[in-house]
């Protein structure tokens, strides 16, 4: 039965203005929460797998450090007018201020020495001793009431010419059954199928209801121009509402390929996987994630890539130093490709964009080694860049937790002992507004301490990365 059928057009009308009298308030509501310390809206986990050359992380030598008393190096990303490193290259140079590069991050866990993907969000290493990460502990704890989401977690993987034997995915959840893996969606269509195909149209809900009765007193003889003038006023008020809450009017897609899991469609399948998250995002439909660009020990052979003669896994065990350095860079390529995405203007109010409001968390499995000196699979120097998260955490540094003061075992010099790679999971969850309570599970901290953990100040496990994040 058509809605003009049961309403008169005065009843409509009456009932659109009693019902949008009440968006004011839910305005003022975001604007007074403003006034409060924020938090990012948004969290994100980039993984990117594989052993990395600890020289192809470190910045010019001739930057300018600021030494603490504690003897934590900071040092300013602005003062670097060359590449940032060897792998970052010039390619983040527009998002300095927007970024922040961490050394000196040792995992303190047992059997660290595995391709554990988890670990990256855990701080666990062992395989039989699976713990919740992050991820989804930050998704459970997140305020919903300003901000429903349809996916409290989107949890993507591309496994194109991956024929890595470690398939134990990233993130893992908490359940009355225990510790479970949460199996990641590797097809481009299945998350379109999940999230955007009833969501076609662009608009909310609400709008839609709106714009029917509209089409339907509209097609009316009887309705009047004056009427016609007020109810387009307030569509206009609805949908200025509409943006000033932040509801988006991104969630439309083209429905996507399916694609065969060959590395000839690997570029096309990360690149498409990493444009549906950046929709997924922007329209609301979810406020965590993790893309996982391979499994722990990928095993691809980019042969799309110049001078690729073996697998990447391979590459990192023969100490083919040009082979890593140049998938290490085609991966940053792939990060730079979300961050594109998602710095764009959210709040035409403010002038934040989806990034500044979005903490991005990228990371691997491993840490850094001295191929010239080991190529263990120990998780010591671990690297890890943040990006977004503006509110929350200190950019456009450099900061490097090394001691500089006590070598590690077997090495003549370098890489030195630095601080528990679990500070920054608890730095992430403080950034995101979490507390102690929200992630001790039965024991102070976050993560596995029990492997080095003499050569570390712990202190109480619970306190973030110092210099990290805004007081």
């Amino acid at each position: 039965m058509a809605l003009s059928n049961v309403y008169s057009r005065r009843q409509v009308i009456d009932q659109l203005r009693s019902f949008l009298f009440l968006i004011p308030s839910l305005s003022l509501a975001k604007t007074a929460r403003s006034n409060e310390h924020s938090y990012p809206k948004r969290f994100i986990a980039i993984f990117t797998p594989n052993g990395q050359h600890i020289k192809h992380w470190n910045i010019p030598s001739s930057i300018p450090f600021h030494i603490h008393d504690d003897n934590v190096r900071v040092a300013r990303l602005s003062n670097i007018e060359g590449p940032l490193s060897a792998i970052l290259e010039n390619r983040f140079d527009s998002f300095k201020e927007k970024m922040t590069i961490l050394r000196g991050l040792d995992l303190t866990a047992q059997n660290d020495n595995t391709h554990m993907a988890t670990k990256m969000l855990s701080g666990f290493a062992d395989a039989k001793d699976l713990r919740e990460t992050i991820d989804q502990v930050i998704a459970e704890c997140l305020d919903y009431s300003s901000y429903s989401v349809a996916l409290k977690s989107l949890n993507l993987l591309t496994v194109a010419g991956d024929t890595s034997r470690i398939t134990l995915p990233l993130s893992v959840r908490h359940t009355e059954y225990g510790f479970e893996p949460i199996v990641p969606i590797e097809q481009p269509r299945s998350v379109y199928e999940l999230i955007f195909n009833s969501h076609s149209s662009g608009n909310s809900p609400l709008l839609e209801t709106v714009y029917q009765l509209y089409k339907e007193l509209t097609s009316s003889q009887k309705i009047t121009q004056r009427d016609r003038e007020k109810i387009e006023q307030h569509l206009d008020f609805l949908s200025e509402t509409q943006r000033r809450l932040g509801l988006s009017s991104h969630c439309s897609f083209k429905k996507p390929d399916i694609f065969e899991n060959s590395i000839e469609n690997c570029e096309v399948l990360i690149a498409t996987q990493t444009e549906i998250l950046a929709q997924a995002i922007k329209c609301g439909a979810t406020r965590v994630a993790t893309l996982q660009l391979g499994h722990g020990q990928e095993e691809r052979k980019y042969s799309f890539l110049p001078g690729m003669t073996v697998n990447h896994h391979y590459a990192t065990h023969a100490q083919m130093i040009d082979h890593t350095l140049t998938i290490a860079r085609w991966y940053s390529d792939r990060v730079k490709y979300l961050l594109e995405l998602l710095d764009e203007v959210e709040d035409e109010e403010t002038g934040e964009t989806y990034l500044d409001n979005t903490l991005i968390f990228w990371g691997n499995e491993l840490g850094c080694d001295d191929f010239a000196v080991l190529n263990s699979h120990k998780s010591l120097d671990m690297p890890a860049i943040l990006f977004g998260g503006s509110s929350s955490l200190n950019h456009n540094l450099y900061i490097d937790y090394s001691q500089h003061l006590t070598l590690k075992p077997g090495l003549a010099s370098g890489p030195y002992w630095g601080r528990p790679y679990n500070e920054l999971l608890i730095s992430i969850m403080t950034a995101m507004g979490l507390s102690k309570n929200q992630w001790e599970n039965g024991s102070p901290g976050f993560g596995d301490y029990r492997l080095n953990a003499e050569q570390y100040s712990n202190g109480d496990r619970g306190s973030p990365l110092p210099y990290l994040l805004k007081k």
